[in-house]
């Protein structure tokens, strides 16, 4: 066999055994499934008093603050919920996932570190409601007054793989206010929905159709074995 002909056989053979492509899926929290919520104190003669739920938050402020003359202060955290039930594909086949939150850069107060973000390792109860204020307790992140405007993102790979594994519902995460400081992140509400990015491949990923592209290359490759192939023959190779 020719040079041009292990060619042509080598960019056949590439082609016709591609067995999957790449996937991907977004997962966004839902209205309902964002929210804050904290606590307030109101002057020396008051103590700490919850505060939220607010599900209808716009944008997702974390917070903290206190008044050392009037004893006043605030605190606020946030709670989210993704329905990864969606999720169909085997556990194996997920490369990476990653969670994006929307920065607001004007929304921050303070230097370091201004949140944390945070995993909960059993959503068991959750049922996509961020009002069950189901927090994070194991840290993903943190947001801080260096985090790019717009959308920013951390790797849960390990978390949802392991949610997925016990066959929970929902991935619960929160962030959680850090010292006396102050951020905020876009809510469903102002259509700046957090997110679950799923990057999938695998035996289990379905073949998708051949793109055009891909048709016009594998039609080129079998094109030019035809034209190698008739001159062998005129040549008196067969």
């Amino acid at each position: 066999m020719k040079l041009p002909q292990i060619f042509a056989t080598c960019l056949l053979v590439l082609l016709m055994t591609s067995s999957a492509m790449a996937g991907m899926m977004n997962i966004a929290v839902l209205a309902q499934g964002d929210a804050i919520a904290g606590k307030d104190r109101y002057g020396s003669f008051s103590g700490w008093e919850n505060s939220g739920p607010i599900v209808g938050a716009a944008p997702n402020s974390v917070y903290h603050w206190y008044d050392s003359y009037s004893y006043s202060g605030s605190q606020r955290s946030a709670y989210m919920q993704y329905e990864i039930a969606q999720f169909t594909e085997a556990v194996a086949s997920i490369t990476s996932v990653n969670l994006y939150l929307y920065n607001i850069a004007s929304a921050i107060v303070g230097t370091g570190n201004l949140g944390t973000v945070n995993h909960a390792s059993n959503p068991a109860a959750a049922t996509g409601q961020a009002s069950q204020l189901i927090g994070g307790n194991q840290l993903v992140g943190y947001v801080t007054d260096l985090s790019p405007d717009g959308w920013i993102s951390f790797d849960v790979t390990d978390y949802i793989k392991n949610d997925l594994t016990a066959e929970f519902n929902w991935a619960a995460f929160s962030v959680n206010q850090f010292g006396y400081k102050s951020m905020a992140f876009g809510s469903a509400e102002q259509e700046l929905a957090s997110y679950l990015q799923i990057n999938y491949t695998g035996a289990d990923t379905p073949v998708p159709t051949p793109e055009p592209a891909t048709f016009a290359l594998m039609l080129l490759g079998l094109g030019v074995l035809a034209v190698f192939k008739r001159k062998s023959c005129l040549n008196g190779n067969r």
